[in-house]
């Protein structure tokens, strides 16, 4: 129920005193209903709380300020052990020639990367023997590290495609 259903009710009030010889009443409840015109939109929730402002400077001429919202909390990072994550990818990069290991479990495991700083990345990358990274921002040292597992699982799937059988319907590359 919102104020302008108030306004209406009272205005219907007022009509109906004003039928019933009720004069002085209905033309109260008609101000009042009038007075209601710029709340139209509040609800009656929102309404009461503006009257008991109202109240409230009307009584004692000042008005507490509104507590402030508690502060939404900083999410923080995980803590991740640099020497943890090292050896967490590096045996992601050794399982990366199976072909069974999907993109989504890759990208997965190395989202643990994200809670190191340049100093752990640059453990995961000596433990991955990628050289040259200190000049690198975090980015690009996280991409290095992404490329490195993938240029393994891409020359697993060349391998496999040099070794499997062609099927028997498929022509001979030679003819």
């Amino acid at each position: 129920m919102t104020v302008a259903d108030l306004k209406q009710h009272l205005a219907d009030l007022a009509r109906f005193l004003e039928a019933s010889g009720g004069a002085k009443v209905a033309k109260d409840l008609a101000t009042a209903a009038d007075g209601l015109t710029p709340f139209a939109g509040q609800s009656l929730a929102e309404f009461a709380r503006l009257l008991a402002l109202a109240h409230e400077y009307h009584t004692t001429g000042k008005l507490t300020p509104p507590p402030k919202p508690p502060r939404a909390a900083k999410p923080t990072k995980a803590k991740v052990d640099p020497a943890e994550a090292a050896a967490a990818v590096r045996q992601l990069y050794d399982r990366a020639g199976d072909l069974a290991l999907t993109m989504e479990q890759i990208d997965a495991d190395l989202g643990r990367l994200s809670g190191l700083n340049k100093n752990g990345l640059l453990a995961v990358c000596e433990r991955m023997g990628l050289a040259g990274m200190k000049a690198k921002e975090v980015d690009a040292i996280r991409a290095a590290v992404r490329q490195k597992i993938l240029d393994r699982r891409s020359a697993a799937q060349r391998e496999q495609m040099i070794h499997s059988p062609s099927p028997p319907d498929a022509p001979s590359p030679a003819s």
